[in-house]
């Protein structure tokens, strides 16, 4: 049965209400991203969502891109630059619209586009409706499902900027336990409690550790983290009161209390002021969050609620794996009380670690699975919660937990759900979803936790010269080495490696924490990945060459007291400056030995530079770079905070002191003294310095900086003209300027979560009040078939890994936890 919405019964119940007091602010503006809430006063300032390259987002086979804030998108057939617009499955793209409107409507804050018409009588629209996130981590714009011939597109955009301002100090929310442990409460941010109140009709909104999340029907005053919100008051200025702002935690009567003072005054005693607190009680049993609860009103003015947490029980959970090979105790419980989402072919998989996840996973779920659109509402589950973690194998780079008995997933199997954790020194990596066959669920959680120690990735030759990879180790992509033509027995393998770094993980590559991986191709697919070797030694210079070492690999077939290894062997050529490793030989088909020519370990190139063709020159690759080419031109405007000068890049008269080529960074070095520019408040005719830095990149961009004083002006641009001269190849397909990197072609999908072959119930809803606008939406949602392939077991003991790709199109991204407590009815308020 269709459940209808709150607000719809909300405005045919008050609907004279709804007309004589709902207000509505539009800022027309193009580039105006301030609107001011009429009832609280407060303004919400979104000039950080403006982006220079603009928001792109997928849904379907439909592409979305947007700006706000400026009207500076380009569509490829439009000239003139747009705010949104549509890239249609056969590359058409239609304008949605020519400029952004924010809109204030009864708390929904959106973005308004209008476009090019779509039919005789209605023209492109999309509204985007933006809704308060505390987390930190950027979210996706989501759009929600349509019919193929609707012209209207609704979104909504998850993002701090329409929040009320986070409190300053996350102390209030912290204090030190009986037992000396620390109690931390801030966690508890990620969505507003409603709590109905002692008369049945009214509720309470509350946020523990921050101010209520703004929105609709959450209009609450500012740093109100208890919200009355009175249904029996129809004027909007009143309905909404602030019953408390956090003050802190404290030890009373053997209970742990939160505080909350307000300026509101009692209605029994209007001598008094409210006073609110939460006692929070402890629960072993579950870990999962529950809702506040409204135990009374005492005569002095005083709201007491409760809540039950395990937050305040003082118990240390067994989250934790020790190696003696290393004495390195792996400690993940700091990960414990969130929630992890990843989106997948349509759905929310939701996991925890050390603890189990929140809503909507059942109290004994490890990972569950929801619609995207009803995030909510619990599919089914991959496994029972287990804080059992293991390392993997003999080796202490890897630790895994497993998550068994699951939801059935056929032929009379349970879901199981396997978590591998791995070093990740950047904390950048995001967690994937590797494999989805055989009733198993493998997931990739990087995480600095693992990170026992890190190798070195310099060295030093002996008459002082410094080797750094740090530009290697930081490719972000995996190298697929190619095999010499003479090892004609792997012709059918592939070699997947890194620099002082373990892979980076993606469907179908699962050699967790290793820094060499090999796979076999049969029948034209991809099998048996196999770790050759993990990142345990640093750098060491062989006969003043560097040399890395990846040992502890897998089982060796042919010698099973051996472990397999990998040995690099780096060799300086300026010419490669796009080069991958070579497999030059292979000993007992145990130990892998690569040779690597690059130009990355070679010392800066001295250049040359023509006058007469302003070019600089580098002899030994035999490439030279027009200037003008580069900056359109011979004269160069740069501007600083006295104005702007304009530099004569090819003044015969330069005193041109330097010409680099830094292979290492991908860098031209290009110094000189421009003849035309004296520089002010120097005490002699001193001329202005000109270090000019020409980075390889695709993106071109520019950047200067200016010391007056010094005389002296440095000029920062990237350019793909340049990478010639550096011996780089830009790959058009790679985003990486360096190094030619290969990733696993896809395989067969796996489906995870088949829902059946219904399509979910289709919901048209119209609603005219006041303003006549009928808004409808309709929910098409389809699984696809469920290809089973073989997952075999991942442990490195085991030598060998069979795998299936997940469909390269169904990227998994690292979501944030649901912000919001917002349930079925309340999606459809979103829009109307």
């Amino acid at each position: 049965m269709t459940k209808i919405p709150k607000l719809l019964i909300h405005c045919f119940v008050t609907a004279i209400f709804c007309c004589a007091l709902s207000r509505t602010e539009i800022v027309t503006s193009d580039k105006s991203c301030l609107i001011t809430d009429p009832h609280l006063n407060s303004t919400f300032d979104f000039t950080t969502l403006h982006s220079d390259l603009g928001h792109i987002f997928k849904h379907d086979n439909l592409t979305f891109k947007i700006n706000v804030c400026n009207n500076d998108l380009n569509c490829s057939k439009y000239e003139t630059p747009v705010a949104a617009c549509e890239i249609q499955p056969d590359s058409h793209e239609v304008v949605l619209g020519y400029k952004s409107t924010l809109t204030w409507d009864d708390g929904r804050i959106s973005f308004d586009f209008e476009g090019e018409q779509c039919t005789a009588t209605e023209k492109y629209s999309l509204k985007t409706v933006l809704l308060c996130s505390y987390r930190m981590q950027r979210e996706p714009i989501r759009v929600m499902p349509k019919t193929p011939d609707s012209c209207k597109t609704f979104a909504y955009w998850m993002t701090e900027a329409a929040c009320h301002p986070r409190y300053n100090d996350r102390s209030l929310c912290v204090m030190k336990g009986r037992d000396g442990k620390e109690i931390n409460l801030n966690q508890l941010y990620e969505m507003n409690h409603k709590v109905t109140a002692g008369d049945g009709i009214s509720h309470f909104l509350i946020n523990l550790c921050q101010p209520v999340m703004y929105g609709i029907n959450s209009t609450c005053p500012r740093d109100s983290s208890i919200c009355f919100v009175d249904q029996k008051e129809s004027n909007p200025l009143k309905k909404f009161k602030n019953f408390g702002t956090l003050k802190g935690m404290a030890y009373e009567d053997d209970q742990y209390v939160v505080h909350y003072s307000t300026q509101e005054k009692c209605p029994k005693a209007p001598e008094k002021f409210i006073r609110t607190k939460i006692i929070l009680e402890c629960d072993r049993e579950d870990e999962d969050l529950h809702e506040p609860v409204f135990v009374k009103e005492t005569s002095d003015c005083e709201l007491i609620f409760s809540m039950s947490t395990n937050l305040v029980c003082g118990v240390e959970r067994a989250c934790f794996a020790y190696s003696s090979k290393s004495n390195t105790k792996f400690d993940l419980t700091s990960l414990a009380n969130r929630t992890f989402p990843l989106t997948h072919n349509g759905t929310q998989i939701s996991y925890g670690i050390c603890s189990t996840p929140l809503d909507p996973c059942d109290e004994k779920d490890g990972v569950c699975q929801a619609p995207l659109l009803n995030p909510h509402k619990r599919e089914k589950g991959f496994g029972k919660f287990s804080t059992q973690l293991l390392l993997n194998g003999t080796d202490d780079h890897v630790a895994f937990v497993e998550y068994k008995d699951g939801d059935e997933c056929q032929n009379g199997q349970k879901w199981r759900t396997i978590i591998t954790f791995h070093c990740d020194e950047t904390g950048k990596e995001t967690s994937k979803i590797i494999e989805t066959a055989n009733c198993t669920l493998v997931i990739s959680h990087p995480t600095k936790l693992m990170c026992s120690h890190s190798i070195s990735c310099t060295g030093q030759t002996e008459d002082g010269r410094l080797i750094d990879l740090t530009r290697l180790k930081n490719h972000r992509g995996n190298f697929l080495a190619k095999v010499d033509p003479s090892l004609k027995d792997f012709k059918n393998y592939k070699f997947y490696l890194h620099v002082c770094r373990p892979l980076f993980l993606e469907p179908g590559l699962n050699c967790p924490g290793a820094s060499a991986c090999r796979t076999i191709t049969v029948d034209g697919k991809e099998e048996h990945e196999t770790s050759l070797g993990y990142p345990d030694v640093s750098l060491t210079m062989v006969n003043d060459l560097p040399v890395l070492k990846y040992l502890n690999g897998g089982i060796c077939e042919k010698d099973n007291s051996t472990d397999l290894s990998t040995e690099i062997q780096f060799s300086c050529d300026p010419t490669q400056g796009s080069s991958v490793p070579l497999l030059t030989e292979v000993h007992e088909d145990c130990h892998y030995i690569f040779t690597w020519k690059t130009n990355k370990i070679c010392d800066a190139k001295v250049c040359s530079y023509s006058q007469e063709t302003c070019s600089l020159e580098n002899a030994d690759l035999k490439k030279s770079l027009d200037l003008r080419q580069v900056f359109g031109g011979e004269s160069l405007p740069v501007k600083h905070r006295n104005g702007s000068i304009n530099i004569n890049l090819c003044n015969k008269g330069n005193d041109v002191e330097e010409v680099l080529a830094q292979y290492k960074d991908d860098t031209v070095i290009f110094k000189f003294k421009a003849m035309e520019h004296k520089c002010n408040n120097s005490k002699t005719e001193e001329n202005l310095s000109v270090v000019l830095q020409l980075q390889c990149g695709k993106q071109r961009n520019q950047s200067s900086f200016a010391n007056a004083e010094q005389c002296y002006l440095e000029l920062h641009m990237t350019t793909p003209l340049v990478c010639p001269m550096l011996g780089v190849n830009l790959d058009p397909n790679n985003d990486e300027e360096t190094s030619t990197t290969t990733s696993m072609p896809p395989k067969h999908e796996e489906i995870i979560g088949k829902r059946g072959s219904h399509v979910t119930l289709t919901v048209f809803l119209v609603l005219t009040i006041c303003s006549g606008i009928g808004i409808g939406w309709f929910y098409v949602m389809k699984s696809p078939e469920r290809r089973h392939r073989v997952l075999g077991l991942f442990r490195r003991n085991t030598g060998s890994v069979h795998y299936s790709r997940v469909n390269g199109d169904a990227d998994t991204d690292l979501l944030t936890v649901r912000t919001s407590s917002i349930d079925e009815s309340d999606d459809d308020e979103l829009i109307i």
